[in-house]
């Protein structure tokens, strides 16, 4: 019999280290690492969020313990030595249709990461699609002038990129909203080229000097 992955035993306890019993992450994984070494698949469950049992039966989660349990020799005292380092505790919050804030909890208690000065974000492709998405919704030319890559943008500007949208009105809003619908949709990237399908169309992305941009809308 092929036996569960470390990754597939120890993942519920990345996502509940703050969920479960302990009054702190090292002190959850102590409690689990506790589980672990008396072999005890209920104390072990017990820990796990609510989330995590709705997902995965006591049943389907003890076959894969016991499993590990007999071939995973090391595991506990892993567990423990991780327990003694400091937890990284990160968090999303959306604010509008499209953005999160990242925030992380350190010693100094929760703080914002990055800021808000990202709104139209090029960092991957798939921000680019949300930045793109947003600016086209708030008819932002200019803004919209940064998605373009650099040979196309020579001769292009802001002016001529709002001539095409007010004379193509219902194919620029057909566009917006399949692009919405779809944006969740896979992202294949090969270096420095990304494609997205969405629809009968294919959005195809190129980064330039670390930022992505849009090569084809359709």
């Amino acid at each position: 019999m092929k036996l569960p992955s470390l990754r597939v035993l120890l993942l519920p306890i990345t996502l509940t280290l703050c969920a479960c019993g302990g009054q702190t992450p090292q002190q959850a994984l102590n409690d689990y690492a506790a589980a672990v070494a008396s072999s005890d698949a209920e104390r072990a469950y017990a820990l796990l969020d609510a989330d995590y049992h709705e997902r995965v039966p006591f049943e389907t989660f003890k076959e894969r313990f016991d499993a590990y349990s007999k071939a995973g020799e090391g595991i506990v005292s892993a567990l423990e030595s991780a327990a003694g380092e400091p937890a990284f505790v990160d968090a999303a919050l959306p604010f509008t249709e499209f953005d999160t804030l990242d925030i992380g909890l350190t010693k100094e208690g929760w703080r914002v990461e990055g800021g808000l000065f990202n709104f139209y974000g090029q960092r991957t492709a798939r921000e680019t699609l949300s930045s793109f998405i947003k600016a086209a919704e708030r008819k932002k030319y200019d803004v919209l002038m940064r998605f373009v890559p650099t040979d196309y943008a020579a001769h292009m500007s802001a002016e001529q990129m709002q001539k095409q949208f007010e004379e193509n009105p219902e194919r620029i809003q057909e566009m917006i909203a399949l692009l919405k619908q779809n944006q969740n949709n896979l992202i294949t990237t090969r270096g420095n080229r990304a494609e997205m399908k969405y629809g009968p169309y294919t959005m195809e992305f190129r980064k330039e000097e670390g930022l992505w941009k849009i090569e084809d809308a359709d």
